[in-house]
């Protein structure tokens, strides 16, 4: 095994928390290495997920010490997302319009309801809706919509643009991203990390101070490498894609389906 490269920090997945994560650093001045078992998007969530930034629709599903880390990294996410379509002259699908919350009957009503004294309770920004308010915010919405909520901090971007702007920033900074490449090591020394990494069939070897793991859930057995008990596994989600006309201009949610 050969030592090929050095750096300071080597970032395991280039997802869009790994090219994240390699893209702040090295606009920092560190020497980032993103390794990737894939074409970069090719295995990432960011492929099949719907880009939701919703910490206030989401508050009574969360652990109110992961609602303030939520609120917290909610607060920098414009200014983030404004310094990422800089650098990477890309832009992400970033939409401020909110998250519109539709009942159809009482029993939504009545839920939705629940949901917005939570979200009072935690001082966020939630404002009730009549129904002819909810049609005049999306006027396709089915004729049954008896009221709503709309969540105006509750944000969306699309993920994959993002992945794409992320690779583009992570380059403009002079950060190295190594795709097609499994990590088989890990292995601390005391001059820092060893990360074993094989591509084209060789094994090679990438020295750092530092290993920042983010391989997803499917590099749970990765993580357990340092990590036994981390708890990882994949959740099966479906989206759909439709091309055309678009129809509505928010996020639209029931207490049943998003």
């Amino acid at each position: 095994m050969s030592v090929v490269r050095r750096a300071d920090v080597c970032v395991v997945g280039g997802g869009i928390i790994g090219l994240a994560v390699g893209c702040e650093l090295a606009e920092r001045g560190q020497h980032v290495t993103v390794v990737e078992a894939a074409a970069t998007g090719q295995r990432a969530a960011a492929g099949v997920a719907a880009g939701m930034i919703a910490p206030v629709s989401e508050v009574d599903v969360s652990h109110p010490e992961l609602t303030r880390l939520a609120l917290a990294s909610h607060s920098e996410y414009a200014a983030w997302i404004a310094r990422i379509e800089m650098a990477s002259a890309t832009s992400t699908g970033f939409d401020r319009s909110g998250t519109l919350w539709v009942a159809v009957h009482r029993d939504h009503l009545a839920w939705l309801e629940h949901l917005r004294a939570s979200q009072v309770d935690r001082g966020l920004n939630i404002v009730r809706l009549t129904a002819a308010e909810v049609r005049g915010l999306e006027p396709r919405l089915a004729p049954n919509a008896s009221g709503g909520l709309l969540a105006r901090d509750d944000w969306q971007v699309d993920p994959r643009r993002l992945l794409h702007a992320l690779r583009q920033a992570l380059a403009r900074h002079d950060g190295t991203l190594i795709e097609y490449a499994s990590v088989g090591m890990i292995e601390r020394s005391d001059s820092g990390w060893t990360v074993g990494i094989q591509r084209d069939g060789e094994v090679e070897r990438l020295e750092a101070d530092q290993v920042v793991l983010a391989p997803g859930a499917f590099g749970a057995g990765l993580v357990a490498l340092l990590l036994p008990d981390a708890g990882l596994r994949p959740v099966k989600g479906q989206v759909l894609r439709l091309r055309g006309e678009v129809l509505a201009r928010h996020v639209i949610r029931t207490p049943d389906v998003y």
